[in-house]
């Protein structure tokens, strides 16, 4: 993943920076369903030890919950490209990086040498977590 977001950047002259603060908001809803499984699990186990061995746990279950946080994808890699020498680029607009993937992931489709460096769409959905119906 590095690697590929230190083409882009070399690519891009910088970290590409689009205006807007909804990026990869697709994490949040993936984490919060592995967590929201996970702590099923939990109380799953915890009622089936009590079903089974009632007198063990004395008839009660200390439900405990933490504060757990997601990063987002961008934040996580900056650390990363900014130690590798890059720095923000210029801000553009969402509907213009959106134009520039889809018209790259065009062109790969005919050639797909020619476009090693630059997002295509899925990549730029990645990142952005937007869809072209969320802009405002």
């Amino acid at each position: 993943m590095v690697s590929m977001a230190k083409k882009v950047c070399m690519a891009q002259g910088g970290i590409p920076n689009i205006n807007g603060d909804d990026r990869g908001n697709h994490q949040f809803v993936i984490h919060i369903k592995i967590y929201a499984g996970n702590m099923a699990a939990i109380m799953e186990r915890c009622l089936r030890c009590l079903i089974d061995e009632p007198e063990k746990y004395n008839n009660e279950v200390i439900f405990c919950v933490d504060r757990t946080t997601c990063t987002p994808f961008k934040d996580f890699i900056l650390p990363y490209m900014k130690a590798a020498g890059f720095k923000h680029c210029e801000a553009q607009s969402y509907l213009r990086s959106f134009i520039s993937a889809a018209y790259t992931s065009l062109l790969s489709k005919f050639d797909p040498g020619t476009c090693r460096d630059h997002l295509t769409l899925n990549a730029h959905r990645f990142l952005n977590g937007k869809t072209l119906s969320t802009v405002q």
